[in-house]
């Protein structure tokens, strides 16, 4: 419990900050998904993974902020499992390179294992069409004794309503 309620006071933290600046604007974004494995970090997890989650991001005072919630159902040896992921990020531009901390809570609704947590730090720059992003993920709460990524990608917009997103990542 007592790690929700800190979630909780940093997501408020956030909140404060975004509605701080009135002029802000706010953008969200829901998403939704299928897939027939659930791969993550190179793991298989689980089969048939249905996924949704809604993000919110705005600025403030220079910085980017953004929070959100990810919530995936997926069969794992025979029985159904349940993750909600939690996280949050504060960002800033330096024309050069955006550098970024953030926190990730995942938790297991429906079963006994434990939440583990991670704060990371990122930084990301475009190359011409090509984003580019290299991130270290530090366990807080967990297991992974620290995790490398780096992320390479491209955004097409289809209409003012859809885009398409083309990513991958080594770890």
């Amino acid at each position: 419990m007592k790690n929700y309620r800190n979630l909780l006071g940093a997501l408020a933290a956030v909140s404060a900050l975004m509605s701080g600046n009135a002029s802000a604007e706010i953008a969200y974004t829901l998403h939704t998904g299928y897939s027939n494995e659930y791969l993550w970090r190179g793991l298989n997890l689980g089969n048939d993974l249905v996924e949704a989650g809604a993000d919110v991001a705005g600025k403030a005072y220079g910085l980017d902020l953004s929070a959100g919630a990810w919530y995936g159902s997926f069969s794992k040896d025979g029985t159904n499992s349940n993750e909600l992921d939690l996280y949050g990020e504060v960002a800033k531009d330096f024309g050069f390179v955006k550098g970024s901390i953030g926190y990730i809570a995942y938790t297991y609704p429906n079963s006994t294992s434990s939440t583990y947590e991670e704060v990371y730090f990122g930084l990301a720059r475009t190359f011409g069409y090509v984003d580019t992003s290299l991130k270290y993920f530090w366990d807080v709460k967990g297991d992974n004794n620290g995790y490398t990524e780096l992320g390479l990608g491209h955004s097409f917009t289809l209409s003012p309503c859809l885009s398409l997103g083309l990513t991958t990542n080594v770890g």
